[in-house]
């Protein structure tokens, strides 16, 4: 047991003070082996508060897939949509092919709630594909329609006869043309991603 400083009469190890002589005895400093001894979790400050520290980085994952692909088709349909608009002013529309990757992949990271960019950019690349030929498929059936309107067909029959349409060399020309060039812009989008990617994961 441990004894006062001033009298040396035998003192607790949480006595302030001592028994005895009545002297002010100082505390002993806290042993790691003591089971009280709990050190607080390690603190940092944001805008002058005192935060916990964070743990240790979650890994990256590609979150709700499902829902992501959900989210890829809604949002690459407002590429379509450009892609429509850019078409019936003789501007190449294929220049939105990218912007329709681009919203693609917006939307399946909005939807997922994905922390990985690889799932999104292969999910907005698959749906891109398919959303460039359907915006040229619908754009040629337009064409159908307009032209044959004042015959009395409807736009669901023009849509209908683009199958065979395409069939003939004018059209396959013009439609393989926007197609591939469609394709080739929204692979540069494609290519921008993979190496903003490649760049956060060196980083991180």
């Amino acid at each position: 047991m441990a004894q006062c400083p001033h009298c040396g009469a035998p003192v607790g190890a949480q006595d302030r003070f001592c028994q005895n002589c009545g002297s002010a005895l100082a505390v002993q400093p806290m042993r790691a082996e003591d089971p009280w001894n709990v050190q607080p979790a390690a603190q940092t400050t944001l805008n002058g508060m005192p935060v916990q520290a964070q743990a240790a980085q979650a890994p990256a994952s590609a979150g709700n897939i499902v829902a992501g692909i959900v989210g890829a088709l809604l949002f690459s349909l407002g590429g379509a949509a450009i892609y429509f608009l850019l078409y019936q002013i003789n501007v190449v529309s294929a220049i939105s092919g990218v912007v329709m990757f681009v919203l693609a992949n917006k939307g399946y990271r909005v939807f997922s709630r994905a922390t990985s960019q690889k799932a999104g950019i292969v999910t907005a690349a698959l749906v891109t594909l398919v959303m460039i030929f359907a915006a040229e498929y619908f754009c040629i059936g337009w064409e159908i329609w307009k032209a044959w309107r004042s015959e009395g067909i409807d736009l669901t029959d023009a849509l209908r006869v683009v199958p065979a349409a395409i069939q003939s060399d004018d059209v396959k020309g013009a439609f393989l043309k926007e197609l591939l060039t469609g394709y080739l812009f929204a692979g540069i989008g494609l290519v921008s991603a993979l190496v903003s990617a490649v760049k956060k994961n060196k980083t991180t």
